[in-house]
């Protein structure tokens, strides 16, 4: 949570922020509905803010539905939520209808998606360092496909929607040093059309990559992010990844 992720024990969020420590007591344990006042003031305690965002191809932020759910009592909201989960891994399941293992075939539309996953990381550089010279895309897919122990299409109407591709490292050597031995798993990979986003198929080429490196006998997984890709971010953080490296980066 935003406190402990600041480094605060309740008494002192309490100082900083002016609301009562049993208020924020209460909030924790999901006993009290606070209001949206009172949440920016506890976040910009800890030096975060109360942004409302869409998740990645979720549409666009329902205020009404956002201001009925503040509305409504703690136990109200712990049923809908329930309700929404119960939904949205109705969705899920049935993406994964969609999802297969590559094909030679498909070889263009990976090129021509990988080719629009570099456009978009472009526009999100502030730097502008990040660059999609010609021949991005099938260089891209060319080494991919060399390292990939798995890639995964998502695919509808004889279209693909999306791509997945996981490689495997098997841990050995010098890095025995630091790390026990075993096998990491890395998703190399995932995007899906912009297009087609919010149709659980970036859910559903997770899960089925995840699967594929637990069969593969992988105990960890990890997946390098740009920085700059907050979407991403925030749909890894909810299918439980957590930030463990941090590189950092400086024009000189």
């Amino acid at each position: 949570m935003a406190r402990r992720r600041a480094g605060l024990s309740q008494r002192e969020l309490a100082r900083r922020s002016g609301i009562p420590q049993p208020s924020i007591s209460r909030i924790e344990r999901g006993l009290g509905s606070p209001t949206v006042n009172t949440l920016e003031r506890l976040l910009r305690t800890c030096e975060m803010e109360l942004e409302p965002v869409d998740l990645p191809g979720e549409g666009d932020v329902d205020w009404g539905r956002i201001r009925a759910r503040l509305r409504m009592t703690p136990d109200e909201r712990i049923r809908a939520a329930a309700a929404d989960w119960r939904r949205l891994q109705s969705r899920r399941r049935r993406a994964r209808r969609f999802v297969r293992d590559y094909r030679t075939e498909d070889r263009p539309a990976l090129i021509a998606l990988m080719d629009a996953f570099g456009e978009e990381l472009a526009t999100m550089d502030s730097l502008r360092r990040f660059i999609r010279a010609d021949g991005y895309g099938e260089t891209r897919v060319q080494v991919m496909l060399a390292e990939a122990s798995k890639v995964l299409v998502a695919e509808t109407g004889g279209r693909i929607e999306g791509f997945g591709v996981a490689s495997l490292h098997d841990r050995s050597g010098r890095e025995l040093v630091e790390v026990p031995p075993g096998c990491t798993g890395r998703i190399t990979e995932l995007y899906v059309d912009p297009r087609r986003r919010g149709r659980s198929f970036g859910w559903a080429i997770l899960d089925a990559l995840e699967q594929h490196l637990r069969e593969s006998n992988c105990d960890v997984v990890r997946i390098e992010l740009f920085a700059a890709n907050r979407g991403a971010s925030r749909f890894y953080e909810r299918a439980g990844y957590e930030v463990r490296d941090i590189d950092l980066f400086k024009v000189l």
